[in-house]
């Protein structure tokens, strides 16, 4: 009875917790029972191998009895804000999980969490585990009975890549919803520390935050390199598309010393013309390592005596397409060839 009341009492009487364990015992109990550790073990093993120690037994009795007196409080849900600014809220870490977006499978894996995903969608293919993971649709349109059939309780998207209509009906299903979409690089630590709030991996998302921001800072004094290397990224060979001023992309290019020569553009993925790439002219062209002749190749519609130094020079970067463009921790391997690239360059 007495471990029964042990937490909400922490909570309620923040001075008995002082006691106990000193300015730190809100932190403690709220970092294990985030980890998915049962805190009222926690507590209780704490204050046995400390309270005890620590004062002597008329105090402790005194303790003791608060506890059992006083009221216990409801768990309190996990509630955070997602990347478009809504709140979710769950009542425990989440066990059953939609993942909705190629790059929330990839975060949820790197959180160590990838065996409670229960169904995603077409093309989450990493890591290679995520394979066999139920499919009930894609980007565009998924099975919403099956979804409700599955039982999930929690659900992630991809807020800026899924449609109005489709995440409109998914908040309409009484589960808890979380949009992921990261417009820049200190968005993706800061989504994976929600996602490990909600998921109980509290621990783990702390420990790729701080991967992430210092692997970032690392590659901050690239940015000061001058003259600054023109560069052009084929996403589409036809039509002929890139990405604008506002994509994460851009972000990497600046980052490594160079320049997006679209990046005047407000689109993140623009249709650009043969002849607009002739006038700006890029010193470095990068496509998609993988085996994709719509952007591993360079466009049909760029001929080879074409007046552009990229082409002429044949100074084309190669890097795999899906770790630079899903927010997840393989960006920071993209953020390196994409340096590398650049730096040979000067």
């Amino acid at each position: 009875m007495v471990f029964s009341v042990f937490i909400p009492i922490l909570r309620c009487h923040s001075h008995v917790g002082l006691l106990l364990f000193g300015e730190n015992h809100n932190r403690i109990i709220k970092r294990h029972a985030g980890e998915g550790r049962h805190p009222v073990l926690l507590a209780a093993r704490t204050f046995l191998d400390t309270g005890l120690r620590r004062y002597d037994g008329n105090l402790f009795l005194l303790i003791i009895a608060l506890l059992i007196i006083s009221p216990t409080l409801p768990a309190q849900p996990i509630t955070v804000t997602d990347d478009l600014g809504n709140q979710v809220s769950i009542l425990k870490p989440a066990q059953r999980i939609i993942a909705l977006s190629p790059h929330v499978v990839e975060q949820l894996f790197s959180l160590d969490v990838g065996d409670k995903i229960i169904a995603t969608i077409k093309y989450a293919d990493y890591p290679p585990q995520a394979k066999t993971i139920k499919r009930i649709g894609d980007a565009m349109s998924i099975n919403f009975e099956e979804v409700m059939s599955l039982k999930p309780d929690l659900i992630v998207a991809w807020g800026n890549g899924t449609s109005h209509g489709l995440i409109d009906k998914l908040k309409k299903m009484n589960v808890p919803v979380f949009l992921s979409g990261s417009s820049s690089l200190s968005d993706i630590p800061s989504s994976i520390k929600r996602l490990g709030e909600l998921t109980g991996s509290v621990m783990q998302a702390d420990k790729l935050v701080t991967h992430f921001n210092k692997e970032l800072q690392e590659f901050k004094k690239n940015a000061l390199v001058i003259p600054k290397t023109k560069v052009f990224v084929q996403i589409w060979g036809s039509p002929l598309r890139t990405i604008g001023g506002g994509h994460i992309v851009d972000e990497v290019i600046t980052r490594c010393g160079g320049e997006n020569i679209y990046q005047d553009q407000q689109q993140l993925s623009p249709v650009v013309s043969v002849e607009s790439l002739i006038n700006r002219n890029p010193q470095m062209i990068v496509l998609n390592s993988k085996n994709d002749n719509l952007s591993g190749e360079l466009s049909e519609l760029i001929k080879p005596w074409m007046n552009i130094d990229a082409v002429k020079s044949k100074n084309f970067c190669r890097i795999n397409f899906d770790m630079l463009l899903r927010p997840t921790m393989r960006v920071l391997d993209a953020i390196d060839v994409m340096c590398r690239c650049i730096a040979n360059q000067n």
